[in-house]
C-alpha cells in the first residue's frame, strides 16, 4: 500500500509540473498579443519614428514573409549598355539596329532619344547625356 502512495504521490507531482510549464508556455504570448492599444502607444511615445520599421523587420523574422508585402525588386544597373547590331543606311531614311531593336532618327529606346544616324554612328541622348554609338566597338 505504501508503494501505491508513493506512485500516486509522483505521478501528481508530475501531472501539476506538466499543466504549470504548459500554462506558463501558452500564457506568455497571449499577455504581449492583449496588450492594450492605450498601453501600446504610451510606450510607442518615447521610441523615435525609424523604430516602427524595426519592429516589423523585427514581426518579419518571427513571422515570416509578409504574404500582402510587395517582394523586393532586384535594382538594375545604374549604367544602360546599349549594343549597335547595325545601320540601315539610307539618305532619306536611316535605320539603326539597337539592341536587337529597329530604331530611327526621334525614337526613344530605354528613355534615350535617337538624335541622328550616320552612316557609322547613332548619336542618343536623354537630356542629361549625349553619346555616340560606333557600329565597329
Amino acid at each position: 500500500m505504501k508503494k501505491k502512495h508513493m506512485e500516486m504521490a509522483i505521478t501528481g507531482a508530475a501531472v501539476i509540473a506538466l499543466l504549470i510549464i504548459l500554462a506558463n508556455t501558452f500564457m506568455s504570448p497571449e499577455k504581449n498579443a492583449t496588450k492594450s492599444s492605450s498601453e501600446e502607444l504610451d510606450s510607442q511615445k518615447g521610441k523615435p519614428a525609424d523604430n516602427k520599421s524595426a519592429d516589423v523587420a523585427a514581426k518579419d523574422k518571427d513571422w515570416g514573409r509578409d504574404p500582402f508585402g510587395l517582394e523586393k525588386l532586384p535594382e538594375e544597373e545604374s549604367v544602360v549598355s546599349f549594343v549597335l547590331n547595325g545601320i540601315i543606311w539610307d539618305e532619306d531614311n536611316p535605320y539603326a539596329i539597337i539592341n536587337d531593336e529597329v530604331v530611327r532618327e526621334g525614337d526613344k529606346i530605354r528613355g534615350y532619344k535617337v538624335i541622328e544616324i550616320k552612316e557609322g554612328s547613332v548619336l542618343l541622348d536623354d537630356g542629361t547625356e549625349r553619346f555616340s554609338l560606333d557600329v565597329w566597338q
